[in-house]
């Protein structure tokens, strides 16, 4: 036979009842259907509405409370003896707590994370790890790219002035500078991605420009461009992984 427990007027733990005499108790209007009530292998305290398919009970059993004289049952008196406890199995908190403790203290049961929320968790976490380090590789890919694409810049608008030298070699048979006829001063020759072009003679003899760079973390830097005999030769003191193909080392 199960043992239940319910809560009376006044808040207090009332049991243990018969089920047949809590039913009976419904009927005659001492407890109503949203009286608390417990047994052995339920969570929490329910309102009696949600038991009624156990007990038997439908909506119009319950007598109306005015046409009835409310006592309390001779066998169910007031708790002095602590209900069974529940099994350590179960997640139900323990309704065998002291005596007179009203039934409303219980504290419902603790709701761990959820498995979809701890997946949540976990894939933010992962995006904000994979999001450093793509942003550790990006970046100073982006800035070579830069650089390349203004030392490439620069390169083509020296390379520019390279007939004139051809010329002037040819005609005057010397190597023209900036105080030549036809040329300007080095900061003359200033743009975007370069500072300035200094015209002269190597010291192998070949003639040809000393181009001075413009731009972040390329400033000051140099390409210098020798016109030996038919061909144009590039090289510069930059890393090989930021020039032209044709200014590289190899």
């Amino acid at each position: 036979m199960t043992d239940w427990y319910y809560a009376s007027q006044d808040n207090q733990q009332v049991g243990p009842v018969a089920g047949g005499q809590l039913v009976e108790l419904f009927e005659r209007g001492v407890i109503t259907r949203e009286t608390l009530v417990w047994r052995e292998g339920l969570d929490n305290w329910l309102p009696l509405r949600r038991l009624f398919d156990e007990l038997g009970l439908r909506e119009a059993a319950a007598a109306p409370a005015a046409a009835v004289t409310v006592e309390e049952p001779p066998s169910a008196t007031e708790v002095h003896v602590r209900p069974p406890e529940v099994p350590a199995e179960a997640v139900a908190p323990k309704v065998s707590s002291p005596v007179h403790v009203p039934v409303m203290s219980v504290p419902p049961p603790r709701t761990g994370m959820s498995g979809c929320a701890i997946a949540v968790i976990v894939a933010l976490g992962l995006c904000v790890v994979l999001g450093g380090l793509l942003a550790a590789i990006a970046i100073p890919a982006y800035k070579d790219f830069q650089h390349r694409t203004e030392i490439t810049s620069a390169l083509t608008s020296a390379m520019a002035h390279k007939t004139a030298i051809a010329e002037f070699q040819q005609h005057n048979g010397s190597c023209p500078d900036n105080s030549s006829e036809g040329f300007k001063p080095a900061e003359d020759y200033a743009g975007t991605n370069i500072a300035a072009i200094k015209f002269g003679q190597f010291e192998d003899g070949n003639c040809g420009m000393e181009v001075k760079l413009r731009g972040d973390d390329i400033d000051g830097k140099f390409l210098w461009l020798e016109h030996a005999g038919d061909d144009w030769r590039c090289s510069s003191e930059i890393k090989d992984s930021l020039l032209p193909v044709t200014c590289r080392s190899h």
